[in-house]
């Protein structure tokens, strides 16, 4: 009698995700390269052996390398169905953690898509990574490796016939950082529109609505790899449009000219836009959005940032028009913000402190007339400096969002900034006198 997986069909059915962890500093092998006895499934199955990295380039290579602006699969099939995978140039993290992978295995395809624990540096590089699949039939397989910083390069797949081609390599260039030139030149920033969601976008993603639908907003973060993200949210878009955008990186200034194409709806409706940047220089750059239904009424969302000191944060303009709009009142409006600053001042906590450089100050609300409501202190030794000032700017835009909508209105005067201290172990206001 056969079993499920021997029949085509059942093959066909069958997909086998594998997690294997292993330790980043490992050079060579960092599990037994065998396959493990009486563990192992009866069907493929594929882990993770070894790793080594960051590559400097800067010895001969024991086996098949590859320059650093090639990204490479070297492979060797066995008589017994083992098949020995290399992953030349593997672009992570410099510091990733573990390294893992999901190793999907059908009939006539080599999946492994991978991971990394952490973003602990500032600074991505090259890695060669190691791989078995065992009880693999000879056939003819597509291996195809889904990468973190590809940025929509083409993918490292290739289609072989193990049983004619027992050993091989195969490479895609790549052009942007990690990978670069062997003489050491550095292409390009570049960067890509990730994914949209929202009305008529991708469906699996769930809509964000931490920003008020009459604010077109722009999120941004620089990852620990030196991956620069920036989310749209609340772009103007038709119902049914197939989204794009023209994105350009030049002497600092990132311009995204978004546009749309496919049969249109009737009516117009608010998504969220993912866009990808890698490559972007340290310093200040004016971050451009040209949006497709703005009136020249219309605040812009066109400002400068300087992401090596603010490397999260958030922009946003108000809308006064569809498809922008939102439906609310004042006494609901301010409930909503009070929770957020109760938020806040909960992620803040007990600002404890070591020394008097951890205490720090942060203005918090958008006063009508300009500038901040108050000041909240808080220890930069106990909370996330980069996360609190997200949170803050997204009550900002919230209270600057109530001002335009009610026409609120406020004195002119300044609010006294604090003199952060370190008193007793806790941060406080020096100006404020005796607790």
């Amino acid at each position: 009698m056969k079993r499920l997986f021997d029949t085509p069909a059942g093959k066909r059915a069958f997909a086998l995700s594998a997690l294997a962890v292993f330790a980043v500093c490992c050079i060579g092998s960092c599990a037994d390269e065998s396959e493990p006895t009486g563990v192992g499934p009866q069907h493929p199955y594929g882990i993770v052996v070894a790793s080594e990295g960051c590559k400097l380039f800067d010895k001969p290579a024991e086996d098949f390398d590859a320059p650093s602006n090639r990204d490479c699969v070297a492979w060797t099939y066995g008589a017994d169905g083992t098949l020995a995978l290399k992953h030349v140039n593997a672009g992570f993290n410099c510091c990733p953690g573990a390294l893992t992978a999901d190793i999907t295995i059908s009939d006539d395809a080599i999946t492994i898509v991978e991971h990394e624990q952490m973003n602990g540096c500032r600074c991505l590089c090259l890695f060669d990574v190691r791989y078995k699949v065992f009880k693999l039939p000879a056939g003819t397989y597509t291996i195809r490796f889904v990468e973190l910083y590809e940025l929509g390069d083409p993918p490292l797949a290739v289609t072989v016939d193990l049983a004619s081609n027992p050993t091989g390599s195969f490479c895609v260039p790549r052009t942007h950082y990690p990978w670069y030139e062997p003489s050491g030149s550095r292409p390009e920033p570049q960067g890509r529109l990730v994914r949209a969601s929202g009305c008529g976008g991708d469906p699996s993603l769930t809509d964000d609505d931490t920003y008020a639908t009459d604010l077109s907003c722009v999120e941004w973060r620089l990852s620990e790899g030196g991956v620069l993200r920036l989310r749209h949210l609340n772009a103007g878009f038709n119902c049914c449009a197939e989204i794009g955008a023209d994105i350009s990186v030049e002497e600092g200034l990132i311009t995204i000219v978004e546009h749309e194409s496919g049969p249109p709806c009737d009516c117009l409706c608010l998504y969220d836009i993912e866009y990808e940047f890698a490559g972007i220089p340290a310093g200040t750059h004016r971050v451009r959005f040209v949006e497709l239904y703005t009136s020249s009424e219309d605040e812009l969302l066109d400002f400068p940032v300087d992401f090596s000191v603010y490397p999260a944060g958030v922009q946003c303009a108000y809308r006064t028009h569809y498809p922008w709009g939102y439906s609310s009142s004042l006494p609901e409006d301010e409930a909503r913000l009070a929770v957020m600053q109760r938020e806040i001042v909960d992620f803040i906590g007990v600002p404890s402190c070591g020394a008097v450089g951890d205490c720090r100050h942060i203005g918090i609300g958008s006063k009508p007339c300009g500038g901040p409501w108050s000041y909240l202190i808080y220890s930069a030794a106990t909370i996330d400096e980069h996360e609190l000032r997200s949170r803050v700017l997204r009550y900002n835009a919230w209270n600057h969002g109530m001002n335009r909508r009610y026409g609120l209105v406020s004195t002119c005067d300044v609010a006294p900034e604090p003199r952060p201290g370190c008193v007793g172990g806790v941060c406080a206001d020096l100006d404020a006198g005796p607790r």
